[in-house]
């Protein structure tokens, strides 16, 4: 079974019979370029580790099903919440979780939070173009 839209997967490496099972990728496909990828890699695993000290459950895999085609009822039922489109809403996001918010140490959170607001206001309004060229000149 394949589940395209999961936004965390776990691939199978191809070997000797002996090793396959040892060995795996992890792809996380809910984060851009722009992430700071060591942030992003403790907030999974926080995040995980959330997840199986509160005991949830799996989500029902989206197999042949486009979540974009869901109504929002539909989406309600199978615990499918949209993510942030946006620096500013992935900011909001971030501020109104306790539990995030206790992944990071108090300053480094602080820090985060201001310069991400810093960036989301300098590129506001900027088309695709524009970000890119502004993105590509600063990296």
């Amino acid at each position: 079974m394949r589940d395209r839209e999961a936004g965390l997967r776990i691939y199978p490496t191809f070997g000797p019979e002996d090793k396959t099972a040892q060995q795996f990728n992890f792809g996380y496909r809910a984060a851009d370029t722009t992430a700071n990828p060591y942030l992003t890699l403790a907030m999974i695993i926080h995040a995980g580790r959330l997840g199986m000290r509160d005991e949830l459950s799996m989500p029902e895999p989206t197999v042949n099903t486009d979540p974009e085609n869901l109504s929002e009822d539909e989406r309600k039922v199978n615990s499918i919440v949209r993510l942030p489109t946006s620096v500013s809403e992935a900011l909001a996001a971030l501020k109104a979780d306790d539990n995030l918010k206790a992944c990071l140490p108090e300053a480094l959170h602080y820090l985060y939070v201001t310069n991400k607001t810093a960036e989301a206001e300098l590129v506001d309004g900027r088309s695709p173009e524009e970000l890119r060229a502004r993105y590509a000149k600063v990296y």
